[in-house]
C-alpha cells in the first residue's frame, strides 16, 4: 500500500512539475559562463586600499566554495527531494592589515551561475540528499529558484557580503557579516576559522538563514503539504591569494 501511495505521489508531482510556469528552460549554467559584475565593484574603499599599498588577497572562484542545503517540509515531504544548491563562482577581495579587527572582505555571487543539485555534491551531502532528481525536476528547482518571488535574479543579480572580523584567536574567528539578497541586508555573526599566510588566506565556516528574511517565499503547493522549509544551512569556503601589488584591482 505504501509503495503504491508512493507512486501515486510521485506520479502526481511529475505532473505538477511539467506543468509548472518554471519547469523547463532553467538548466544549470555552464562552467564557462562569466557573469558580469556589479557595477559599484571593486569598491572605492577597496581600490584605495591598493592605491595606498595594503595587502590585498584576491578570492580564488576555483578554490572557493558556497554550498546551500535547501530542505522539503510538510506532510507530504516523502513525495519531494532535499536540494544542494553551489556555487565557485565567488568573487572579491579581502583586505588585511596587522591588526585583524581591521580586515575586511568585499565579496560577492552571481546568482545565474549557481548550480542546482550537482551529483558531487549531492553526494557529498550524505543520506538526505541519497535521492536522485530527474533533470526535469532539476530545472524546475532552479527556475523556482530565480523567480520573483525567490531570489528575483532579473532585478537583483548578485548575492553580497561585506565581512569583518569581530573577535579572533586563531584560527578560530568570529566574522561580522553583512549579507545582501534580493537588496535586503542583514546582519549576522559567524563562527569560523581561518588560515592566513603570507600569500593565502583560506576562511571555512557555516551559518543559517531565513528565506523570509530576505523576503523570498519559500515554494510550497498542496495548501504546505509539499513545501520547501523556510531556514536553509549554508557552508563555506573562501580562498584568496595575495594580488600582486602592480596590478590594478579589476571585476
Amino acid at each position: 500500500m505504501e509503495k503504491h501511495a508512493r507512486r501515486i505521489g510521485f506520479i502526481l508531482l511529475g505532473a505538477l512539475l511539467a506543468g509548472a510556469p518554471w519547469a523547463a528552460g532553467a538548466e544549470n549554467p555552464s562552467t564557462a559562463v562569466t557573469a558580469a559584475a556589479p557595477a559599484d565593484f571593486p569598491l572605492p574603499a577597496d581600490r584605495a586600499r591598493a592605491a595606498r599599498g595594503e595587502s590585498m588577497f584576491r578570492i580564488d572562484g576555483g578554490r572557493s566554495e558556497i554550498r546551500i542545503y535547501v530542505y522539503r517540509a510538510g506532510p507530504l515531504a516523502w513525495m519531494g527531494h532535499n536540494h544542494v544548491l553551489s556555487s565557485t563562482d565567488m568573487r572579491g577581495y579581502v583586505a588585511l592589515t596587522q591588526a585583524l579587527r581591521d580586515a575586511r572582505a568585499d565579496l560577492y555571487v552571481p546568482v545565474s551561475t549557481l548550480i542546482v543539485d550537482d551529483p558531487n555534491q549531492r553526494r557529498a551531502a550524505g543520506k538526505a540528499f541519497a535521492t536522485t532528481p530527474d533533470a526535469a525536476a532539476i530545472a524546475g528547482v532552479r527556475r523556482n529558484m530565480l523567480r520573483a518571488r525567490s531570489l528575483d535574479a532579473d532585478a537583483f543579480p548578485f548575492v553580497r557580503l561585506n565581512v569583518r572580523i569581530a573577535d579572533a584567536s586563531l584560527p578560530h574567528v568570529t566574522l561580522a557579516v553583512s549579507l545582501r539578497i534580493r537588496g535586503i541586508t542583514r546582519e549576522l555573526t559567524v563562527p569560523a576559522e581561518a588560515a592566513i599566510s603570507t600569500n593565502e588566506v583560506i576562511v571555512s565556516g557555516n551559518l543559517q538563514i531565513r528565506q523570509s528574511d530576505y523576503g523570498m517565499t519559500p515554494y510550497r503547493v498542496f495548501g504546505g503539504a509539499l513545501a520547501v522549509r523556510d531556514s536553509v544551512d549554508v557552508e563555506f569556503r573562501l580562498v584568496a591569494e595575495r594580488a600582486a601589488a602592480t596590478q590594478p584591482l579589476s571585476h
